[in-house]
């Protein structure tokens, strides 16, 4: 890679993997038809620092953040245009990690002590918000259960929400968790998995 990657995502729409590189500002593209040999072939440059990703493959969009600059892009996945740039509305401490709900054209947007917010995934508009602590990074959402995942290290809490049909978020139910879980998974049937980088663990939460 030209420069240090951090996230590594497959994008459907094209059958590729696009890579963030905050330390150049872009976003470097991999052409993987032949996966034992992944082949440097696009570049994507951005105006800042990217952080965190989703891809709602049926409309071919790419989202990510700009950590430095507290915005949220939409970038056509095909043409690899930058085609909307909003306030991600994090603050000074940036955006962190995104998740989409691809069904209901919502885009969650992690801030490292803001909360998440919910977004119109067309507009950019904010639907809802919630506070779930200090220290996220990659959140998580399971459609089929409209549940959020997010894990807050420095708070040392994950907070499972329900996203309503007013795009407003609300509390499910909240978990205790080690200073180092920052990010988390989630499956489908709800079970949440937290990786704590600290003390080298686990911690799973069921809704």
């Amino acid at each position: 890679m030209p420069s240090t990657p951090d996230g590594v995502f497959y994008v459907a729409t094209t059958k590729e993997v696009w890579v963030t590189t905050p330390r150049d500002n872009s976003l470097q593209i991999l052409a993987v038809k032949n996966a034992g040999e992944p082949q440097l072939v696009g570049k994507i440059e951005l105006p800042g620092q990217p952080e965190g990703y989703a891809v709602d493959a049926k409309r071919g969009i790419v989202y990510t953040n700009l950590e430095d600059k507290d915005r949220t892009l939409a970038i056509d996945a095909k043409s690899r245009k930058i085609i909307s740039n909003w306030d991600a509305g994090c603050g000074k401490e940036g955006p962190r990690g995104l998740a989409i709900d691809e069904q209901r054209g919502a885009l969650f947007v992690a801030c490292a002590v803001a909360g998440v917010n919910a977004i119109d995934a067309k507009t950019g508009a904010r639907k809802g918000h919630i506070d779930v602590g200090e220290g996220v990074d990659n959140i998580d959402y399971v459609a089929a259960k409209r549940l959020l995942y997010a894990s807050a290290g420095k708070s040392e809490k994950l907070t499972i929400a329900t996203f309503k049909d007013d795009g407003s978020l609300a509390p499910l139910k909240t978990e205790p968790v080690g200073k180092g879980c920052r990010v988390v998974v989630a499956t489908q049937d709800g079970t949440a998995y937290a990786a704590d980088s600290l003390e080298g663990q686990l911690w799973v939460a069921h809704p």
